[in-house]
């Protein structure tokens, strides 16, 4: 009888350890899924800033939408759309060191951003982006931009 449990309780070791594998091979799975649809719509985000594309900024930005931008002011949705509709000036545009972190419904991306504006001048920007999934959609809840200081010369 002995024999019997030990091996009734091995197995049934065996079986919720594969049911727990099983689970989190399944939440990885999804989080690369979620982690896949935020880089593509990161992508967007800074596309249509290239190309002043409002359309794609008001169909993606939550309606309570807020952004600091690197002056420090708050602006909302409404005035994110008119400003999004005048040409950046800036050539150069490249984004690096982007990382994304999910929370199940919720993201978080940061990212560095550097471009030259029309007259030469470098810029340099850590950005922060809040993404939220709501009735299955992903949408931008918030932005942060904060400008770094080139770095000092030698």
């Amino acid at each position: 009888m002995k024999m019997v449990s030990l091996r009734f309780r091995f197995l049934r070791a065996l079986a919720i350890g594969g049911v727990l594998l099983a689970a989190v091979t399944a939440a990885r799975a999804a989080d690369t899924a979620d982690e896949a649809a935020i880089r593509k719509l990161n992508d967007g985000y800074l596309l249509a800033f290239q190309k002043c594309d409002v359309a794609w900024y008001r169909a993606m930005l939550a309606e309570d939408f807020r952004a600091v931008l690197s002056d420090g002011r708050i602006i909302g949705k409404t005035e994110f759309l008119q400003q999004a509709a005048v040409p950046p000036n800036v050539t150069d545009f490249r984004l690096d060191d982007v990382l994304i972190r999910t929370y199940s419904d919720t993201a978080v991306v940061n990212g560095f951003v550097r471009y030259l504006k029309t007259d030469g001048a470098p810029v340099l920007s850590r950005y922060t982006a809040t993404y939220v999934r709501t009735k299955g959609q992903w949408r931008i809840v918030a932005t942060q931009f904060t400008r770094v200081p080139p770095p000092a010369a030698k």
